[in-house]
């Protein structure tokens, strides 16, 4: 391994465990969202809610192991459900459809080129995408379309990247540390926008 392949190997273990971190809060913010929406939306998607949430997730089971034994559960009706059983991606693609939560209903402007939109789900189905491969392919990889919003310029990258990398120039290292630097940054964004709309009713 060169010196600058070493250097990429630390810089993407760094940018792992940003991402790590920041997608953790990112998914509790959509998912606090959710829940305080979900309570006032039309009956009529409350009903179509349902309707998924039964299909899937109407009874589930698991294995007693001390007694040799599968175990179902059921789930019971409740007016105030928060569907909690509805992982993050679920979430967005039953909204980017039915539009359900208002809160994330807004687009961000391309960094690279203001003319262009990226949707909150759009952004969103994308870094979790990646957060997929992060935590299933230790190395490596490489990145897709379906996994990147933008591969951002290296101007960008510098003006944008909030994250600290000690003296270590971005600039230099390898595409894929590039893009998932690029991720790190749009995730930011879109968490700065919904920890706006999560703010407090007074």
């Amino acid at each position: 391994m060169s010196e600058q392949e070493f250097d990429d190997f630390k810089i993407e273990a760094l940018l792992r465990a940003y991402y790590f971190k920041l997608f953790a809060e990112f998914e509790k913010l959509i998912r606090d969202i959710f829940n305080k929406e979900v309570i006032q939306v039309d009956p009529k998607l409350r009903n179509k809610l349902y309707f998924y949430y039964g299909s899937n997730h109407g009874t589930f089971s698991y294995i007693d192991f001390e007694k040799s034994a599968t175990v179902k559960v059921e789930k019971n009706f409740d007016e105030n459900e928060l569907f909690k059983d509805f992982t993050t991606i679920k979430i967005i693609k039953i909204d980017e459809v039915d539009n359900i939560i208002k809160k994330f209903n807004f687009v961000i402007n391309s960094l690279n080129r203001r003319t262009v939109e990226f949707t909150f789900h759009g952004i969103t189905k994308k870094l979790i995408e990646m957060r997929n491969i992060l935590a299933h392919e230790p190395r490596d990889f490489q990145f897709k379309d379906k996994h990147i919003v933008e591969l951002l310029a290296t101007s960008i990258l510098q003006e944008y990247n909030g994250f600290n990398f000690g003296d270590y120039d971005m600039s230099t290292t390898d595409t894929k540390n590039q893009e998932l630097l690029s991720n790190l940054i749009y995730m930011n964004l879109t968490i700065e926008i919904l920890a706006k709309y999560n703010l407090p009713h007074n």
